[in-house]
């Protein structure tokens, strides 16, 4: 509740932007199962129609080895998150070299504030945008 209450009514210039945060589960479920086969499946399929591509290209991805079990598994998490927080969208076909590793957390925040001051600004000026 203290981080929610902290997103809320925070003002940035002439700009007050409200948060919410909502937390998921990493419960398996049903869905889940289902599109880690269907993972899996695509994964196999790539693999056996074209082994040298798979070696160059798929082996390493931003998510890791795509062949690897745990690589899958992150890949599913991923797109549940996505399929669960905006349900009007369909993440299902979304493959590992969609996402991008990053290891500067501070970078993604940077990042994640400029995308919300952004939006703030487009809202309250449409056509405006800080560069």
């Amino acid at each position: 509740d203290l981080t929610a209450t902290c997103l809320s009514g925070v003002t940035v210039g002439d700009v007050v932007v409200n948060g919410v945060i909502e937390a998921y589960s990493s419960k398996n479920d049903k869905n889940e199962a289902k599109l880690f086969r269907s993972v899996c499946a695509k994964v196999e399929k790539k693999i056996s129609s074209s082994p040298t591509t798979f070696t160059e290209k798929m082996a390493s991805s931003p998510l890791g080895p795509i062949n690897h079990t745990s690589t899958i598994q992150l890949l599913v998490k991923l797109i549940g998150a996505l399929n669960s927080s905006l349900p009007d969208y369909d993440f299902s076909n979304l493959q590992a070299s969609d996402f991008v590793h990053c290891n500067n957390l501070d970078l993604v925040v940077n990042n994640v504030n400029e995308f919300l001051l952004n939006y703030a600004m487009e809202a309250k000026n449409p056509g405006v945008r800080k560069k």
